[in-house]
């Protein structure tokens, strides 16, 4: 059960009638009815009985409703807790972050953490692994996330492994793909070296290159002029509806991907901004897994 269906049978008890607590809690009756069936399901107890006269707990239910009253209490005092703690960490937190999740993912990772810790002032440099690493290591930054470093001796977390796409706005026949016209542009080591290795697994002579260009955004640009395809990570295809995109897979038929990193020093946990930026990481990361990259 979560913190709604607590608050579902608390009021439920309170008002003894499901139409007030359909407008207190501002669902519909039968959204209510069914949410209620559901936790007598999981509880495998009938916690109601539906009258003439309302509706009343049951002994199970007397039993279930004094539990969640005590459960949101600590609810409400571990919030209480955590806007004390959020309202006293403040200073500088500097950070260092690859290119393409700076430019996509970064805006709403730090939006939903600035949210949690208002005091906290941001300084954020972007650029390759290799010379963000070099950063890290000097000390010119706290954090990084960063992609293909293998060299790292410290601490780190997994933040996401992100899928690769062949996208064209023309159908995507991997057969006749080196006959196709490729898009190049300047990628990172780690990146050209999965490509190449994918690229190698499947097809004995080169690409066809049609052009190279420097960055991702303007490959993008001429894929979607039907200039030809290119291979794109996926998270820089989330809005996208005109290319038509194919993941990379291996001969076994599994996809692809590139795995983000979170790197750091474990004697910056020392500071409360880097400690807290670092578990809000560890909490986020969940949502970046859920996003159809």
């Amino acid at each position: 059960m979560n913190e709604k269906d607590l608050k579902i049978l608390i009021e439920i008890e309170k008002h003894r009638s499901l139409t007030t607590v359909a407008e207190v809690l501002y669902m519909t009756q039968p959204a209510l009815t069914y949410r209620l069936q559901q936790i007598e399901k999981k509880m495998n107890a009938k916690l109601f009985n539906r009258g003439r006269l309302g509706i009343h707990p049951t002994v199970e239910g007397e039993i279930v409703v004094e539990d969640a009253r005590k459960i949101m209490q600590q609810f409400d005092h571990l919030r209480s807790k955590l806007v004390q703690i959020q309202s006293k960490i403040k200073g500088t937190i500097r950070l260092g972050v690859a290119s393409t999740f700076g430019q996509y993912l970064m805006p709403a990772l730090l939006k939903a953490f600035l949210k949690e810790f208002p005091k906290v002032k941001t300084e954020i440099t972007t650029g390759l692994s290799r010379d963000l690493t070099k950063y890290l290591k000097n000390g010119d930054i706290h954090v990084a996330i960063l992609r293909g470093v293998n060299d790292w001796e410290d601490e780190k977390m997994l933040i996401c492994e992100e899928p690769l796409y062949i996208a064209s706005q023309n159908a995507i026949v991997l057969s006749e793909l080196p006959q196709q016209p490729s898009i190049e542009y300047k990628m990172d080591r780690y990146l050209k070296d999965i490509v190449n290795n994918w690229w190698k697994m499947h097809f004995k002579e080169p690409p066809s290159i049609l052009m190279q260009v420097d960055t991702l955004e303007t490959s993008k640009a001429m894929a979607n002029l039907g200039l030809g395809y290119t291979v794109l990570p996926g998270v820089c295809l989330l809005d996208n509806e005109t290319l038509i995109k194919e993941p990379l897979k291996d001969k076994k038929g599994n996809n692809i991907t590139r795995e983000t990193w979170l790197f750091y020093h474990e004697e910056t946990l020392n500071y409360p901004t880097v400690r807290a930026f670092v578990e809000f990481m560890d909490r986020y990361r969940h949502h970046i897994e859920s996003l159809p990259l």
